[in-house]
């Protein structure tokens, strides 16, 4: 379970995803994993009536083909929700089709997740880009200089392209003198 509690690893990390687990060990090892994952939750829910070998083994080949994408890791993420009560509910029996809804579910938010954590990567790499922290600099001026001009300046002759004109002065601190200049 600790490996799920971090959501950039669960996510975005090196784990093998179902296909690939049966592509390296065989299918009897992704199925093996898979019913472990299954029975555990069944057996988790305290229900009476636990499913059958023939739901087991029909409810793997299901997620084994829709779901082959999924990384183990996300299998894992997805089983603790719902022992978590996220993602359903079983009411007196075990119901595989109550878990393939579930993991319908759970695929929609793991797109919503995988857009969150992609935006955050973008944001934290631009962050760090120094074209990015130019422009910054660069709008945060601009934006100095007009408010200023709208404070000050508002006149038809003395337009804000006059005003870009003579900026540089003020940006060797020449406003911060006592001219009667307010500063926004």
């Amino acid at each position: 379970m600790v490996l799920t509690k971090d959501l950039v690893n669960t996510f975005r990390g090196n784990a093998p995803s179902l296909g690939l687990v049966a592509t390296t060990f065989g299918d009897d090892a992704r199925d093996n994993w898979l019913d472990i994952q299954i029975t555990e939750l069944a057996a988790f829910s305290g229900c009476k009536d636990k499913l059958t070998d023939h739901q087991i083994q029909s409810l793997i080949d299901i997620v084994a083909e829709e779901y082959h994408y999924l990384k183990v890791t996300e299998i894992m993420y997805f089983f603790r929700k719902f022992k978590a009560g996220e993602y359903g509910k079983f009411y007196g029996a075990v119901d595989p089709l109550t878990i393939t809804c579930a993991l319908k579910e759970f695929c929609d938010d793991r797109r919503a997740i995988l857009s969150r954590l992609h935006k955050e990567e973008n944001d934290r790499r631009r962050r760090n880009d120094p074209e990015y922290i130019r422009w910054l600099r660069q709008y945060s001026a601009y934006e100095r200089m007009a408010s200023f001009y709208s404070v000050n300046f508002r006149s038809k002759d003395f337009t804000l392209d006059d005003f870009r004109e003579v900026w540089w002065l003020f940006n060797l601190g020449y406003e911060r003198k006592n001219h009667g200049y307010i500063e926004p």
